[in-house]
């Protein structure tokens, strides 16, 4: 079974948080863009350098002051409405701040409520307890010899462009 296929029967299973460990960060986001576009689900991204944005689309405006975790967070659980895609890169450094853990265990009720998914990329597997007790753990496969050949194109064409 193929990781798309994993994370679609997840989506459709209603998974409200996902914990991705992954050296493969912009493989699985392209994965995971490909998934919200065939649900028809808008994709928000978050860093600590730029905030959040739509992650659909290269060189979206970023939401105002949303770079801290907490307050990216906060944005999340009030003002989210739709089931949507969240990734957040690298959030689990930020979680011994008890207001960045309590505005994520928010999110996450909210987020069910609503089928919306929050996904927790990170390369490390450090998640609180109160976390890993919600959170699906999703595993990245290697790529097989289609993806690898798509990868392999990809790369040709931006090199050549």
């Amino acid at each position: 079974m193929t990781d798309r296929v994993r994370l679609e029967q997840l989506v459709l299973a209603h998974h409200c948080c996902l914990s991705v460990v992954t050296v493969e960060e912009e493989h699985f986001l392209q994965l995971l863009r490909a998934v919200a576009i065939e649900a028809s689900r808008q994709m928000l991204q978050w860093t600590v350098t730029d905030g959040l944005r739509d992650s659909r689309l290269s060189n979206s405006p970023v939401i105002q002051q949303t770079e801290h975790p907490a307050a990216a967070l906060y944005h999340l659980a009030h003002n989210v409405t739709s089931p949507i895609f969240c990734v957040m890169l690298d959030l689990n450094g930020h979680l011994k701040d008890e207001r960045t853990l309590r505005m994520l265990r928010e999110t996450i009720e909210r987020f069910e409520k609503i089928g919306a998914m929050l996904v927790l990329v990170s390369t490390t597997a450090d998640l609180p307890p109160a976390i890993t007790a919600v959170a699906t753990p999703f595993d990245v496969s290697f790529p097989d010899k289609e993806e690898l050949e798509s990868i392999l194109r990809e790369s040709v064409r931006k090199l050549t462009a």
